[in-house]
């Protein structure tokens, strides 16, 4: 009982971890002539050479404004479609929040209190 839940136990870590790579294969034998180096020397796996790595995909950074980030929340007024650092700057009630690449793209100017 204790081989067969040693066996399932390598099985199952081989599975989860070495199935990516290729792995040198475990035998086991009953035979008690067969010694530990010899099974030892047969299941040296081979080494070989990585294949070249490629290299990452780099996306552009959206353009914005000098100095800020293009990812950052901003705030357009609905009505004078202002762009705000602010949500509450001068008051605003009605606005729509959207990040400060998307308010560049669109034309939507600073507001001149805030920034």
């Amino acid at each position: 009982m204790k081989r067969f839940v040693t066996v399932v136990f390598l099985c199952l870590c081989l599975l989860l971890f070495g199935c990516a790579q290729q792995q040198p294969v475990l035998e086991f034998s009953t035979d008690p002539s067969v010694t530990k180096s010899s099974v030892a020397s047969s299941a040296q796996p081979s080494v070989s050479a990585a294949p070249p790595r490629e290299d990452p995909v780099t996306t552009a950074v959206p353009q914005c404004w000098p100095g800020v980030d293009p990812y950052r929340t901003v705030y357009v007024s609905r009505r004078s479609h202002t762009v705000h650092d602010s949500s509450i700057c001068s008051g605003m009630k009605h606005y729509t929040a959207m990040a400060a690449h998307e308010a560049y793209e669109k034309g939507y100017k600073r507001c001149n209190v805030c920034w």
